[in-house]
Formats: structure tokens, C-alpha cells, sequence
């Protein structure tokens, strides 16, 4: 607050106030003891990542509360995809076997038929399992999200009247239902998250058989590029978490701009303008926050991406050596780019 000396007529030097500067964002915000933690000490892709197995319990317990049946049958469906594909990357070996042996080509044909029959069964079975997944997710997606719209609005019913007037009330109120909007995502993604995972592991064993130093150069290949992404979505989550409460500023000057109720008083006290300016004003600063977020999350990509390729190149590199060498036979590297393909698109897909 600005002030000016005036003299008064006992000589004493008085202030008189004048006007307030406008008010900063940072003074209508209420900083709660866990805000001002989280800024000292921000998490990091690692918690995110200590967190991620107790939200696909979460998401699993929501859906078993919803349908037990259908989470059971989830879940056995995953566990069986897991199966066929480790089916099928093994006979995909025995198939390129078959086929580049010596002797006359009918006879490496009609010796790789089983297992091209083997592999075609198991890819459509899968795709079977594929379809029945997607169903069942499907159906359970919104139901979940009822569930948890249920849990909040009991929540809400059940809070004592002066929690509405509480600092950091509608902060939390907002966070609740963002968090029961997306609940719906939950056991989507989760077995996402278990279909990369199964997939892994069955591929995993199949390279770790082949030859086990590929793994590792596969993990070290994938790992910086999924870092970055992690580092991405991190900084976009805290980018939203810092700006919820312009949001939902905004969605109060929408509602005072264009509804119904008080148009009549919008006019007559000539406040367009001001709500106009004060929306954009804050949208800037949304905007600012966020552009921010996305430059710095490029910057992890460029770098991830940049350490991903060059370990790509070893990685590659050593299946050739190992091929040359004669350590790994011409079925065995054949098959090793499969199961490293697989591992490699399920691993971007858990850090998805």
C-alpha cells in the first residue's frame, strides 16, 4: 500500500493511504502445508512411478467392487495373451529355422508348417483376447467412474457445513472431481499397464534364452527416451497442479460473463470490460505456465532421444557381433528382433 507524509497541525507526521495496487494471483491462493512441501521438495518421476502399482490396485478394487466377474475375466484374458505371445515368439525361431536349413525348400516348408500354424493360431487367439479386453474395459470404464463420483459426492454429503468455508476447500472439491472425471481411465490404462507388463516378460524370457547380454542393452536402449517422457508428463501434471486455481477462476468469469441471471446487472454496471480484461489477463498467465511446461519437456525429449538412438546403435550393434561372431545363429537373431521389438514397444507403453 502506497502511502503519503502529510504534516498535521500538531506537527506530527501522519500518513494518509492511498490507492491499492491490483491485487497479485498469489495473494488469493490459500498455500496449505502440503503445497508448500511438494514446491520445497517437488516430486520427481520416480515417486510417480512408487505410485503406479498402488493405482492399479485402485483402479482394480474399484472395478471388482463394480463387477467381480468381469475383472476375473480381465485378468485371465491378460495372463493368456502373455502365454500365446511367448507361443508365438518361440515358434517364430523354430520357423526361421525350418526355413533357412539346408535341403530342398519343400521339404523346409512343409518342416516349418506346424509352426506357422502354431504362430497363426496364436495371433488369432490373441486378437480374440484383444477384442474381449476392449469390451470388457469398455464396459467397465464408466461404471468405475460412477462409482467414483459416488465416493465423492458421499464425501461431500457427509462434510460439516463450515468445511465449505475452509481455506483450500474448493481446491481439494476441484482436484476430487477432476480425479473422479478421469477414475474412468483407471482400469483402461491399468490393464494397458498389465498387457505391456505380461508382454515383457514373455518376450524378456525369450531373449534372455537366446542371449541374455541383449537385454540389458535393450533396457539401456529404451530407458533414456522413457525417462524424458516421464519427465514430460511430470512437468505437465505439475504444470496443471500450479494453475488449478486459475482454472477454475476462469470458470467463474465465464459464468458471470455470459449467464443468464445476471445480465441485466452486467450491463447496467458496465463490468464487461473489466471481467473481459480479467479473463485474459489470467488466461495469459495459464498460457504462460504451460508454454513453459511443453518447451522444457521438448528439451527432455531432444535429450532422450538423442541418448536412445545411441544406444540403439550399441545395442544393434552387438546383436550383428554376436551374429557374426557365430555365437547366435541366423534363426536365433531373427527371432531376437521380434522379442526386441516386442520389449521395446511394451516398454514406451508402460511409460505411457
Amino acid at each position: 500500500m502506497t502511502a503519503e507524509q502529510t504534516t498535521g497541525t500538531a506537527g506530527q507526521t501522519t500518513e494518509r493511504a492511498g490507492p491499492d495496487p491490483a491485487p497479485r494471483a498469489e495473494e488469493y491462493r490459500y498455500r496449505t502445508g502440503k503445497l508448500a512441501a511438494l514446491e520445497g521438495r517437488p516430486t520427481s518421476p520416480w515417486v510417480m512411478a512408487r505410485r503406479l502399482p498402488h493405482l492399479v490396485r485402485q483402479g482394480l478394487a474399484l472395478g471388482w467392487r463394480v463387477d467381480r466377474r468381469a475383472v476375473a475375466l480381465l485378468l485371465s484374458c491378460q495372463a493368456l495373451s502373455a502365454v500365446l505371445e511367448a507361443t508365438g515368439l518361440v515358434a517364430t525361431g523354430s520357423t526361421l529355422a525350418s526355413l533357412i536349413a539346408p535341403g530342398p525348400i519343400r521339404d523346409r516348408i512343409a518342416e516349418a508348417l506346424p509352426s506357422l500354424a502354431l504362430i497363426a493360431s496364436a495371433v488369432g487367439l490373441r486378437a480374440v483376447l484383444g477384442i474381449v479386453i476392449s469390451d470388457v474395459s469398455s464396459r467397465l470404464s464408466p461404471r468405475i467412474s460412477r462409482e467414483a463420483e459416488l465416493e465423492m459426492l458421499h464425501a461431500a454429503a457427509n462434510a460439516e457445513l463450515t468445511a465449505y468455508d475452509h481455506p483450500g476447500f474448493n481446491d481439494k472439491w476441484d482436484h476430487a472431481d477432476r480425479g473422479a472425471d478421469v477414475a474412468k481411465d483407471l482400469i483402461t490404462e491399468s490393464q494397458m499397464l498389465m498387457s505391456c507388463l505380461a508382454s515383457i516378460i514373455a518376450a524378456a524370457g525369450v531373449v534372455a534364452v537366446l542371449h541374455p547380454v541383449l537385454l540389458p542393452l535393450l533396457v539401456l536402449a529404451v530407458l533414456p527416451q522413457a525417462l524424458a517422457r516421464m519427465k514430460g508428463a511430470h512437468l505437465q501434471w505439475e504444470s496443471g497442479r500450479a494453475v488449478s486455481a486459475e482454472r477454475r477462476t476462469l470458470g467463474h468469469l465465464r459464468w458471470y460473463i455470459a449467464d443468464r441471471q445476471i445480465a441485466d446487472q452486467l450491463r447496467s454496471g458496465t463490468m464487461f470490460g473489466f471481467l473481459l480484461g480479467r479473463y485474459r489477463e489470467i488466461g495469459a498467465r495459464v498460457d504462460t505456465v504451460t508454454d513453459r511446461a511443453i518447451h522444457r519437456g521438448s528439451r527432455w525429449a531432444m535429450a532422450g532421444s538423442v541418448a536412445g538412438g545411441v544406444a540403439s546403435a550399441v545395442m544393434w550393434g552387438a546383436l550383428v557381433l554376436l551374429l557374426g561372431s557365430g555365437r547366435m545363429t541366423l534363426a536365433s537373431a531373427g527371432t531376437a528382433v521380434f522379442a526386441l521389438q516386442t520389449v521395446g514397444t511394451n516398454l514406451y507403453g508402460i511409460v505411457g
